[in-house]
């Protein structure tokens, strides 16, 4: 069997009349128009293509030139620079700067959220709630920096800002909020407990993925729940037109609890059930005074006494408040 070295006895090679000293853009054009032109693609990393536009545009070739050479139209060259700004960004988000090899993976999540920015950034666009800021696009990128960083599934990830604004968490304020205060109350926290990143290590891309695995350990079921609970938030906004079928989901939810448990019994859940109670009186009461009036009478006939849990000369007090509303209700239906 000939060796390696016995296969081949020769290779073409071509000397070029110019060195990359005297015209290093010559050298970039045949190089790119090699790799990357229209009649011979050759395969590269998928980063590549958005690394190569950047650095023709700092070297001040024009983006008509960079799209001869890369052999694709204009639009797409200016699309790939602002995703190479998105990705310069991200790196130093994460302390990453300059380390290309963090990008893998990520790349698809990455063009997504550069739409969204060039989108919403200026304060004009139809597809977020009303009233947003600049300010509220920088906490949606921060936000999705985090969710790139685990490499989020792509389509769980569209729930944050993609398409019109009726489908995604940027197009209602509340839910917006309540997502954006969620993450930052959970995430920040595990960042701002991880270890510095040790430039130094002898091997930087193993330290590196070891720390991003480590984040994702820490934060995916946060990172989940707040996507799962606010893309239940969305269904429901969708459905407002549905009330029985909200009501239906409502009541299932609520039968689901098991109330033998101790977080039960948790002071913010009964302080959420307390909510949950005064939402439906004020339904009941917008639309049916007749049908709140029966719940009421429903719960004093339900009442029992007995277990010492509660001082005699409260209830009384409050039985007799009871009395004088009701005397106070009977007055005004007379006068009807």
């Amino acid at each position: 069997m000939l060796g390696r070295t016995d296969r081949y006895s020769y290779f073409k090679a071509v000397i070029l009349p110019v060195t990359l000293e005297e015209k290093p853009i010559e050298i970039e054009k045949l190089e790119t128009s090699y790799q990357m032109g229209e009649d011979e693609k050759l395969g590269y990393n998928p980063i590549e293509k958005y690394l190569k536009a950047s650095g023709l545009e700092k070297r001040g070739v024009s983006i008509v030139n960079i799209a001869k050479w890369m052999g694709e139209e204009e639009t797409i060259i200016r699309e790939y620079l602002a995703v190479m700004k998105t990705m310069d960004d991200y790196l130093d988000y994460v302390g990453y700067g300059g380390i290309y090899t963090q990008l893998d993976g990520r790349e698809d999540q990455i063009i997504k959220l550069t739409q969204w920015l060039d989108n919403f950034y200026g304060e004009e666009s139809a597809k977020a709630f009303d009233g947003y800021k600049n300010s509220d696009v920088d906490d949606l990128k921060m936000i999705s920096f985090d969710y790139i960083r685990v490499v989020y599934n792509g389509q769980r990830f569209r729930n944050i800002a993609y398409g019109l604004k009726e489908n995604h968490f940027f197009g209602d304020k509340k839910i917006w909020q309540d997502f954006r205060d969620f993450h930052f109350d959970h995430i920040e926290p595990i960042k701002d407990a991880e270890e510095k990143v040790d430039y130094d290590s002898e091997n930087l891309e193993a330290h590196l993925n070891d720390r991003d695995n480590k984040f994702f350990e820490k934060g995916k079921n946060f990172l989940d729940e707040n996507i799962d609970t606010h893309v239940q938030q969305l269904r429901y906004k969708q459905a407002a037109n549905q009330p029985l079928k909200l009501v239906n989901n409502a009541i299932g939810a609520l039968e689901a609890i098991d109330r033998r448990h101790r977080a039960f019994s948790a002071p913010e859940v009964l302080e959420r059930i307390e909510n949950l109670n005064q939402t439906t009186v004020d339904m009941l009461q917008n639309k049916s005074p007749e049908r709140l009036l029966s719940q009421i009478v429903h719960l004093l006939e339900s009442i029992k006494f007995g277990d010492g849990s509660s001082s005699k000369d409260e209830l009384l007090k409050k039985i007799k408040e009871i009395e004088k509303i009701a005397y106070q209700l009977e007055k005004k239906v007379k006068d009807l």
